[in-house]
């Protein structure tokens, strides 16, 4: 009998321990003066996709809050970074910690993240590192803005830091897509595509890809609308949605799926 209580003990022991699920990944970033910057992105069971400002995270040995205020700009030649939070929230925001929330009804899903790094004239190079991707994240993609181009989409899981030449700012739009079932069933299957408008009233265009079918999803995981017919001229009415978030999700020919988040105004 005791053994079974001093069992039963070590398993709630380790139970109260278990970490609950929710991937977070540290954007360190560097330039060749020896300038540092980290910033924090991911989900939390904690988090909502609004503010937390009084909500503190675990992370990285660390205790991180959703600081609505940051610092002043520091000096010439400092490094700068800041997260902003420009997908759900009508104006921009900045912080160092962006953690979006999970939604309960969904096993997958997608968050969007921005990055902005100032710095000064001394440096010539900057990188951006993230490691390793934690269990939990079936894609992730980012591509760099410098001034009026960007670069293709880099693939997170296949190199863990990139290097860019100093243009005195740099944009980094990240795209991370979760999978609470820790499978990557979709990673060799999905991609991320870019829909215009994002903040839609009445049609959502997309560029110049073809697909058999699609699928509209509520914030809360309902399946809103669907079509197995041929989208025509790269439209899709959702004038007849309430307010609110949705995500979009496209088959093509080869039944390969394709993904992205849009606001009904």
């Amino acid at each position: 009998m005791k053994k079974i209580i001093l069992l039963f003990l070590v398993l709630t022991h380790f139970s109260v321990l278990a970490e609950t699920w929710g991937p977070k990944i540290k954007i360190h970033t560097s330039n060749d003066v020896g300038q540092v910057g980290d910033c924090y992105i991911g989900v939390d069971e904690k988090a909502t996709d609004a503010w937390d400002k009084d909500v503190v995270f675990h992370f990285d040995g660390k205790q991180l809050k959703e600081n609505e205020f940051l610092p002043p700009m520091p000096p010439p030649g400092t490094i700068y970074c800041v997260m902003v939070r420009d997908s759900l929230l009508p104006f921009d925001s900045y912080t160092y910690t962006d953690f979006r929330g999970i939604p309960e009804n969904l096993t997958e899903f997608m968050h969007k993240y921005r990055l902005e790094v100032m710095w000064g004239k001394y440096s010539q190079k900057i990188t951006i590192r993230w490691g390793k991707l934690p269990a939990g994240i079936d894609s992730a993609k980012f591509r760099c803005y410098e001034w009026l181009k960007s670069t293709p989409d880099i693939n997170m899981k296949e190199v863990e830091e990139v290097i860019f030449d100093n243009n005195a700012l740099q944009r980094f739009d990240f795209k991370i897509y979760y999978n609470k079932n820790n499978d990557n069933i979709n990673e060799l299957n999905t991609e991320f595509i870019d829909i215009y408008p994002n903040i839609v009233e009445n049609d959502i265009y997309i560029n110049h890809l073809k697909f058999n079918a699609y699928e509209i999803i509520s914030s809360c995981g309902a399946k809103i609308a669907n079509s197995k017919q041929t989208i025509l001229n790269d439209k899709i009415k959702v004038s007849h949605l309430a307010q609110g978030i949705y995500f979009l999700k496209l088959f093509d020919r080869s039944n390969k799926i394709y993904f992205s988040k849009f606001i009904k105004k």
